[in-house]
């Protein structure tokens, strides 16, 4: 069975659900960072799924456990949370996945995100994205 981690900045409704029908496909394990946008966290809803809530101080450990586990995924959920930074930067097995929706648009801050981003991008193997322009402005990062 594939191991998968998945790395969530915040805490909404619909993913209880999601990483459950998931975890019926896969060994998974989920850690949360709380965030500014975070709706109410209820636990019931990630009944069935190992996952952990992560502040900041706790990254270094997260990224032993990830080691440990010795995944063949790691989907990890934008470039802004200090988990998001720990996990790209380390070497961990298997593949690496960045997900984010951000679209393409001329502005110069997408112009100057792909230097910015740079030494956070590098680290992955591929990009999961939602639509055709973030797919667009994955392919230009």
């Amino acid at each position: 069975m594939k191991r998968v981690v998945i790395a969530w900045p915040g805490y909404t409704g619909y993913l209880g659900p999601c990483f459950k029908a998931l975890a019926e496909l896969c060994e998974l394990r989920v850690y949360v960072e709380p965030s500014s946008y975070e709706q109410r966290f209820d636990a019931s809803s990630m009944a069935g799924v190992e996952f952990r809530r992560v502040d900041a101080a706790d990254c270094a450990k997260v990224v032993d456990e990830v080691r440990a586990f010795a995944p063949d995924l790691s989907l990890i959920c934008g470039w802004g949370t200090p988990l998001a930074r720990a996990l790209a930067r380390a070497v961990i097995p298997g593949r690496k996945v960045l997900d984010f929706d951000m679209p393409w648009e001329w502005s110069v801050r997408k112009l100057l995100a792909r230097w910015v981003l740079w030494p956070h991008l590098r680290h992955f193997d591929a990009a999961f994205v939602p639509g055709r322009r973030c797919g667009r402005y994955a392919r230009w990062l």
